[in-house]
């Protein structure tokens, strides 16, 4: 159990690691189960919600539309990016944690003179 522990432990931590981030973003992005198994908006998770608000098709392109209707939906549209910015934060947060693992993995395996 010690030499588990001394030896091959640090040597898959790189690994660990890179499995631990792919499930973690695997399991923030995962949007489908909200979609799934709720059918109330206000129970949506965030993932879901913003998908189904990035799915809603807007015509821009009718010359029907007025000024302060246009004026409205770049709003609607700024607002939805930044719930997608505020969205994707935590995993921007924390990559810079995990990737001392990704760097310490390169170096490892890496020839040394």
């Amino acid at each position: 159990m010690q030499m588990m522990l001394r030896i091959c432990v640090p040597l898959a931590l790189p690994a660990i690691a890179t499995v631990t981030v792919f499930s973690i973003v695997g399991h923030w992005n995962n949007f489908f189960d909200g979609l799934l198994l709720t059918n109330t908006p206000s129970k949506m998770p965030l993932q879901t919600y913003i998908q189904t608000l990035t799915n809603k098709n807007i015509d821009v392109s009718s010359s029907s539309l007025t000024p302060e209707e246009l004026e409205v939906l770049t709003s609607l549209k700024t607002f939805n990016a930044a719930k997608i910015v505020a969205a994707s934060l935590p995993i921007v947060v924390f990559y810079p944690f995990m990737q001392r693992f990704f760097v310490s993995g390169l170096t490892l395996g890496s020839v040394k003179e």
